[in-house]
Formats: C-alpha cells, sequence, structure tokens
C-alpha cells in the first residue's frame, strides 16, 4: 500500500467511525442528563435523604458493573451491529418510564429497577464501543487508533456537556428536573435512528495491512538484537503493558469515585449556598468543558509522557478537592471544578490507552470490561457512601475520597518504581 493509498484508507475508515462517536454523545448525553436530574429530583425537589438519593443514583452504575463484567466483551462473539441494535431497543422502553412521576413509594422502586437495567445495557455499550480501537490498531496500526481513541475521547466529553446544557436549559425554564427526562428520550430516539441506519460491523469496513509491524504482540516476540530499530514509543507502550492491571484500575477509580461524589455534592452545595438547581448542571458543564480538552490532549500524548501525566492528575484532583472542603463561593467552587476536570480526563484518558495494550494482547473486548467495571463501581461507591456521609457532615465523603486518593497515588508510585528499576 502506498503512501497516498493508505492516506485514503484511514481516512474513508476514520468516517465509518463517526456513526459510533454519534452514539457514544448520545449515550452520554442522555447518561449525564439522568444522572444529575435524578438527583436533583430525589435530593432537592422531592425532599428525599441524600442517602437514597446516592442508592438510586448509584443503582445504575451497579447494573453497569454487574453488566460489564460478566457480559461486556458480547460483541467478540455478536458483532457491533447486533449489539447496538439490542441496547438501543431497551434504552427506548426505559426511557418511557422515566416519565412517570416519582408520586409513591412504589414508583421509586420502580424508578429505581429502571435505572438499574438501563445501565446494565450501559455496561454492554461502553466496552463495544472501546474495543474498536483495539480493531483499529489490529488492521490499520497504531495511527488509526489514535485517531479513533481522539474521536472517541472528544464523543463522550461533548454528550456530556450537550447534557448539561440543555439540562441547563430545561430546568431553569421550567423550574423541574422531571421536564429532563424528556430530553433523555428524545436522545435515545436520535440514537435510534443512528443504529438503524447507519451502524456497520467494524470487520465490515477494516482491511487487515501486513506492510508494518504494529502489533505490540509482534513487538514482544522480536528478537532482542533489532530492540534498537524499534520505534522508542512502542517500545514505551510494550512496558506500559506490563504495569499490573489491579494498578490502573485503582488509579481510574479515583475518577469515577469523585464523579459519584459529585452527583451528590453539588445539590447539597448548592442548596447550602443558596443557589438555583439549575447551577448543578452548569457547574458539570464547565468542569465537562475542561476534561474534555484534557482527554482530547492527552489521548495524543505520546506513550513516553502517560505515567509523568498520571501522578500529575493524581495531585490535581487531591488538591483541588481539599480547597473545596473550604469553599463557599461560586466562583471559586467553579474554578476548583475545572481543575478536577483536568486531573480525571487525564486519569481517564491514560488508563484506557494502558488497558487497550493489554486488550490488544488478549484480542478480546474483556480488558474493557474491567475498565467499565470499574468505573461503574467508583461512581456506585462515590454516590453512595457520599450520600450515607452527608447524613452527617457534607464535607465527610470528601475526606474519605482525599484518603483514597492519596493512598492510590501512593501505591501507583511504588508500582512504578518496580516497574522502572
Amino acid at each position: 500500500m502506498t503512501d497516498a493509498e493508505s492516506f485514503h484508507y484511514s481516512r474513508n475508515v476514520t468516517n465509518k467511525f463517526i456513526p459510533f462517536y454519534l452514539l457514544a454523545i448520545v449515550m452520554t448525553f442522555t447518561g449525564g442528563i439522568l444522572s444529575i436530574a435524578t438527583a436533583n429530583y430525589l435530593i432537592s425537589e422531592l425532599h428525599y435523604a441524600p442517602w437514597i438519593g446516592g442508592f438510586i443514583v448509584g443503582l445504575t452504575s451497579l447494573g453497569f458493573m454487574f453488566f460489564a463484567f460478566f457480559w461486556g466483551h458480547v460483541s467478540d462473539k455478536l458483532g457491533q451491529k447486533k449489539v447496538l441494535r439490542y441496547i438501543i431497543l431497551f434504552r427506548l422502553i426505559f426511557s418511557g418510564f422515566y416519565l412517570i412521576p416519582i408520586e409513591s413509594f412504589f414508583n421509586l422502586i420502580l424508578f429505581g429497577g429502571i435505572f438499574f437495567l438501563d445501565g446494565a445495557v450501559g455496561g454492554l455499550f461502553w466496552p463495544t464501543i472501546q474495543q474498536i480501537s483495539v480493531l483499529a490498531e489490529k488492521h490499520g496500526g497504531l495511527k488509526l487508533k489514535h485517531k479513533y481513541m481522539s474521536g472517541y475521547n472528544f464523543s463522550w466529553n461533548f454528550g456530556y456537556i450537550l447534557g448539561m446544557i440543555s439540562g441547563a436549559v430545561v430546568v431553569f425554564l421550567f423550574n423541574s428536573n422531571y421536564f429532563a427526562f424528556f430530553l433523555n428520550l428524545f436522545g435515545v430516539i436520535f440514537g435510534a435512528f443512528i443504529v438503524l441506519g447507519f451502524v456497520k460491523n467494524v470487520s465490515d469496513f477494516l482491511e487487515p495491512t501486513s506492510e508494518r509491524v504494529e502489533s505490540l504482540d509482534d513487538i514482544s516476540k522480536c528478537d532482542s538484537t533489532f530492540d534498537n530499530l524499534l520505534d522508542p514509543q512502542r517500545e514505551i507502550a510494550l512496558k506500559l503493558q506490563k504495569l499490573p492491571l489491579y494498578s490502573m484500575l485503582a488509579i481510574l477509580l479515583i475518577h469515577s469515585m469523585t464523579d459519584g461524589v459529585i452527583s451528590i455534592f453539588l445539590p447539597l452545595k448548592m442548596d447550602m449556598i443558596h443557589q438555583g438547581l439549575y447551577w448543578v448542571f452548569l457547574i458539570n458543564l464547565v468542569k465537562l468543558i475542561s476534561q474534555m480538552f484534557s482527554t482530547t490532549l492527552s489521548s495524543l500524548t505520546k506513550e513516553g509522557l502517560i505515567v509523568k501525566n498520571l501522578l500529575v492528575s493524581i495531585f490535581l484532583i487531591l488538591f483541588a478537592w481539599l480547597f473545596l472542603i473550604l469553599s463557599d463561593t461560586l466562583s471559586w467552587i467553579i474554578l476548583l471544578f475545572i481543575i478536577t476536570g483536568i486531573g480525571q480526563g487525564i486519569i481517564y484518558t491514560s488508563t484506557m490507552k494502558i488497558i487497550s495494550y493489554k486488550a490488544k494482547k488478549q484480542e478480546s473486548a474483556r480488558a474493557f470490561s474491567f475498565f467499565q467495571t470499574m468505573m461503574s463501581s467508583g461512581r456506585m461507591a462515590g454516590s453512595l457512601l457520599y450520600g450515607l456521609m452527608a447524613t452527617i457532615s457534607l464535607n465527610l465523603g470528601i475526606y474519605f475520597l482525599l484518603f483514597y486518593d492519596l493512598v492510590a497515588g501512593i501505591q501507583f508510585i511504588l508500582t512504578i518504581k518496580k516497574l522502572y528499576k
């Protein structure tokens, strides 16, 4: 394949990734609206205790975790097209149930059950979409993989941002989070249009390339006398592949637990400083914008900077939340959420890169299932634990988050020292 042919092939394939990017936007647009609107609705409008709000919001993460762990790699057998069609069908059904007002304890239980099932189909969606990065590398090399990852990271962040803008406008206009559930339904309907009209199995448009050694497995099998001839970035990637999975998942938990804490912390904090409910969406919006730029830029970062980026991001989040304890003014809260968004974006992208190397070695979406299991379990633990602790003190749950952040950072430093001896 000539350089010109390779360029046109890469551009053509990148365009065919667009339906997957659009679906990532739909999933985060609807998921972001649901999580924020539900916490706001239950705690600030229906006046349920914070732990009940945390428990209900955590149910979607519980469903996500369970299905991602056991069935997240189902696309290995069924293909992306069939899996995504099942997912969008169930999401359409669930979206109708959210429109039933929570007027009784029975309705609350029904809402929670649907929330759990909606999280479950999300547990099938994200490993399916993330596995495409491995297929892109296998058939188009590391450059195609990086292009896919850059578009993917932009898309899921953009979906959250769009959801926060839409949610803020609707809550401001109607002064109730209930109307945000209609936005979720409209988003899922658009997703159904994309799945039914444009999604194809990746194997239908990716063609194997045999001219270049791109696989990390192939590199590891090369004779050591050729080590100096290899791309230095690939050598670093091969070393990163050896990082223990538990260490990466422990760092990823900082990101996901922080998201879980935010879902309950912000409604309570806005009540405490006497700000409108729409500010919960707007502050999340600012945080997600900074996170989007962070993930997009760090997805293009060379492998040699991944470890340094992770260390910086861990302590960015640590100091941001330390100062959030002391902050009672809206401007300072917004600034600190920008900082935590930057740190979270780096953690997400960097750990996902390392997980993708492990998935490449296994040639399966299973590694991404672990990735998504940790994302969901962290969000569930963050919202539930913070909800429980908030009944005692608003800041008690933040102290727990800071403690975990510090412990996870120390274990990562010790792991890196052993790896680079």
